[in-house]
């Protein structure tokens, strides 16, 4: 992986990089500081629970939905996912924003 890092102060202009290496350069990615990060494998389990509300204002009528998200990742390899009661609604309005 590489590493790059800039700052730039919005009052005078001035900025600083490590390493030193400049957008003007056709290699600029190249130039990027090589890191080397260790490779885990522990596992991972999540369960994220999402809970929606409805009000129909014309008709008067509540409609409320929950459900999660699972995520199990036994090792670096290989990841399981499901979903509990999906709300596609919910999928859809967030892939929009």
């Amino acid at each position: 992986m590489g590493l790059y890092l800039d700052r730039v102060i919005g009052a005078t202009g001035e900025g600083d990089a490590w390493p030193v290496a400049s957008f003007t350069r056709p290699r600029f990615v190249s130039d990027f500081a090589p890191v080397t990060l260790p490779a885990y494998s522990q596992s991972l389990f999540a369960v994220t629970p999402y809970v929606v509300g409805v009000r129909d204002q014309v008709h008067g009528r509540r409609q409320g939905k929950a459900g999660a998200d699972i995520f199990w990742r036994s090792n670096g390899q290989a990841q399981l996912a499901a979903t509990l009661n999906p709300d596609f609604g919910q999928v859809r309005a967030t892939t929009w924003w």
